[in-house]
């Protein structure tokens, strides 16, 4: 729309008021997501605002001159560029550098070795991959993807010769809508875009076919205005005949594949997380679980599945080390100054074969050690000195693990552990302190409740908590 109204200045108000409306649609998302930084200083917003800008200064500027448009454009880049750095500087936004990084990774600009954690994630996910060539071939097997090439020409190269009669004949503004409406040229132009995204990432042509079947439906569109309705539908009618026919066994083995949820592994977690765990406590695990966890049982998360901001992916780095080789004294303190009460280890992912992709490999990459995979291929592996991952050293049920974690919950999928000395053992305390005050159930009580809570580490720390419960409800007393 920008390059149209550079192109043909006087649709720059009708333009500036698509802007517009486009700009307030973003504002409505950067509030329904809490002012995320990452939208206000997005390349969208920022590029709208300067378009408007642009335009509206340069309304009376009649001419189409090549010149004149070179230099708008410029204008708009130069601003678009400045702004997005002015807002990112003001708000602190930090939000899409994974995103950058991930974009010149998959385009060979930098090299996959030297990307961060969070955008290995995304590299090593298969939904992230290349798109594959068989998708082409079946698409084109149906007509679809010839019929959208061809939609693709047809559209762009009319479209082409109808902005230049606008260019040299002002007169003729009614060209531009004899062939095709704007809504046609603008899924045009967004197919075209999200092809390209297609390409780079496979997730992105479930997106992408639909605009695909949408767009190559504009050819018999053009036919039946030309040669009537009736043998456009004749000619549909025996494509998808021929379609029915030839993909019939395809159809039939799919129909056939009938499947049902059954992880009993799984559900039976998330019942024992209902109902053997309390509602306020917080938990730790991969992403993947944990948006489960936080569906079925509505505990407090940790490290939240959305990946769309810094804070919430260096968090995740630092509780994933769950996977790395990090002592259980070097865990503990990063769960503890976390706030987590409960982790939940994947045998799936702690034993897993290492490529290069795993979870553990990547958690490896970032903290500087040597994965397996770089181990095996080694002479002497023995001769690197590697500390045992946490996952596994926690396995062994030693006093120094007893002193740190207690093994909940097991079976043949997860392990839960429960963290000593975070809020949870607050809360305990919380409630040894309201019996007293509530119900008079004295001191022993309130040991009782710490000795739970300290889990059985030096007597001088539970009488300590019993000193200290003690003179803070003297203390309520001697206020009220």
């Amino acid at each position: 729309m920008v390059a149209m109204s550079l192109i043909i200045p006087r649709l720059s108000s009708t333009i500036i008021s698509f802007l517009l409306l486009q700009s307030q649609a973003f504002f409505l998302v950067i509030l329904a997501q809490f002012g995320q930084p990452m939208n206000i200083a997005s390349i969208c917003t920022t590029f709208n605002l300067s378009s408007i800008v642009i335009l509206h200064l340069t309304t009376n500027m009649k001419s189409n001159r090549v010149s004149i448009i070179f230099l708008k454009s410029v204008y708009i880049v130069v601003l678009t560029l400045l702004l997005s750095w002015l807002i990112r500087y003001l708000v602190g936004a930090e939000s899409d550098t994974h995103i950058w990084t991930f974009v010149k990774a998959k385009i060979g600009l930098i090299s996959r070795s030297s990307v961060p954690f969070e955008t290995a994630l995304y590299l090593c996910h298969g939904a992230f991959a290349y798109l594959d060539g068989d998708f082409f071939r079946r698409t084109s097997l149906n007509g679809c993807f010839p019929l959208f090439i061809a939609a693709i020409l047809i559209v762009t190269l009319t479209t082409i010769y109808s902005l230049t009669l606008q260019c040299c004949d002002q007169e003729s503004a009614p060209a531009f809508i004899d062939h095709f409406t704007p809504e046609t040229i603008f899924i045009v132009i967004q197919s075209m875009l999200c092809g390209i995204v297609a390409v780079f990432t496979l997730r992105m042509k479930y997106l992408w076919f639909p605009q695909i079947a949408l767009v190559a439906c504009i050819l018999p569109v053009m036919i039946s205005k030309y040669s009537g309705r009736f043998i456009v539908e004749m000619v549909i009618t025996a494509t998808i005949t021929t379609l029915l026919c030839s993909h019939y066994g395809v159809y039939k083995e799919q129909l056939a594949n009938e499947q049902e949820f059954y992880d009993p592994d799984t559900v039976a977690l998330m019942e024992w997380i209902k109902r053997s765990t309390q509602p306020l406590t917080s938990w730790s695990g991969s992403m993947q679980l944990m948006a489960g966890v936080k569906a079925c049982t509505g505990r407090y998360l940790a490290n939240h599945p959305h990946f769309e901001d810094k804070w919430l992916r260096d968090r995740t780095l630092q509780l994933y080390q769950m996977y790395g080789r990090k002592t259980l004294t070097e865990m503990h303190k990063i769960l503890t100054a976390h706030k987590v009460d409960y982790i939940i280890l994947e045998d799936s992912i702690c034993l897993a074969p290492s490529t290069g992709c795993s979870t553990k490999d990547l958690v490896d990459a970032a903290n500087g050690d040597t994965p397996e995979y770089v181990m095996q291929n080694e002479i002497d592996p023995e001769k690197s000195s590697l500390n045992l991952r946490f996952c596994d050293r926690i396995r062994y049920a030693d006093n120094e693990t007893k002193h740190y974690f207690k093994l909940v919950f097991e079976n043949s999928t997860f392990r839960v552990y429960e963290c000593s000395s975070t809020t949870l053992g607050c809360l305990r305390i919380s409630v040894a302190i309201v019996n007293y005050m509530v119900f008079g159930l004295g001191d022993m009580t309130i040991l009782f409740f710490t000795a739970k809570c300290v889990k059985g580490r030096l007597p001088e720390t539970g009488m300590g908590v019993l000193a200290a419960s003690k003179t803070f409800l003297s203390a309520i007393g001697r206020i009220y």
